[in-house]
């Protein structure tokens, strides 16, 4: 399934009849963690091995375990979007993969809150 769009199903059950939120009711939003079959665009999650692939005939494989500092998640991106087959749309997926499976920000930014 298309892990932004349960995100949105997530948020979605808090909002009101003008679909607004609160913050109390923000707060209380428990955003689901990615699972196994998870998609970004053409990214798929493979909870078993720690990759994400890329379903297309090119099958291409991220090792996330390989992706433990912030140089290597930015070579990693540089990498892939290089690649003739990868669109901005795919670049932009795997980017949104990435953060939503390693926490970009909380994990690999020096500074964050």
């Amino acid at each position: 399934m298309d892990y932004r769009e349960k995100v949105s199903a997530a948020f979605n059950t808090i909002k009101d009849k003008n679909g607004m939120m609160s913050f109390a009711d923000l707060a209380r939003v428990e955003v689901p963690k990615p699972l196994n079959g998870d998609t970004w665009g053409k990214w798929i999650f493979n909870a078993e091995n720690r990759t994400i692939e890329y379903i297309t005939p090119e099958h291409y494989y991220i090792d996330l375990d390989r992706c433990r500092s912030a140089a290597a998640v930015l070579d990693c991106l540089a990498q892939v979007s290089m690649k003739t087959w990868c669109s901005a749309e795919d670049a932009g997926n795997l980017l949104r993969a990435l953060d939503d499976i390693l926490h970009l920000q909380r994990t690999m930014c020096g500074g964050a809150a």
